[in-house]
């Protein structure tokens, strides 16, 4: 199976595919995978949502075809809250900060949260959270 291509849109960030809430749960359902989610701020300060599913990404969009932003965090976890419970890592991305927990579904919620060089040595968030949860610190 082919996942879609990315709509005509020059607002789709590079290398991404533009996906609404409705498409996103079509796909998960379809392939029976669960996804992870990245919500960062960008340097104008709006939060937007990624979703990466099967390797591939994906960049929330709205129904007109333009990247979902928000100008703060609250209604960003509020979404992710009502419409992502099925996600397996969630990912926040601040200027200093990568806050990372597994999703609920899971029944290992150990937020935890590392410095952005961790993200450059390949440190992921389950490793992170299963280290700081056994007493391993580097």
């Amino acid at each position: 199976m082919t996942l879609p291509e990315s709509p005509a849109s020059s607002d789709a960030p590079a290398g991404q595919t533009l996906v609404t809430v409705s498409e996103l749960h079509r796909l998960t359902d379809l392939l029976h995978c669960r996804y992870e989610i990245d919500a960062r701020c960008d340097s104008d300060g709006l939060w937007s949502v990624t979703f990466t599913i099967a390797e591939r990404r994906y960049a929330l969009s709205t129904v007109r075809g333009r990247t979902r932003r928000w100008r703060q965090l609250e209604p960003v976890l509020a979404f992710l809250h009502q419409h992502c419970g099925h996600a397996g890592a969630i990912r926040l991305h601040t200027a200093s900060w990568i806050f990372c927990g597994a999703g609920l579904a899971d029944d290992k919620v150990l937020p935890t949260s590392h410095a952005p060089e961790h993200e450059r040595t390949g440190h992921d968030c389950q490793a992170s959270a299963e280290d700081k949860h056994q007493g391993n610190t580097e």
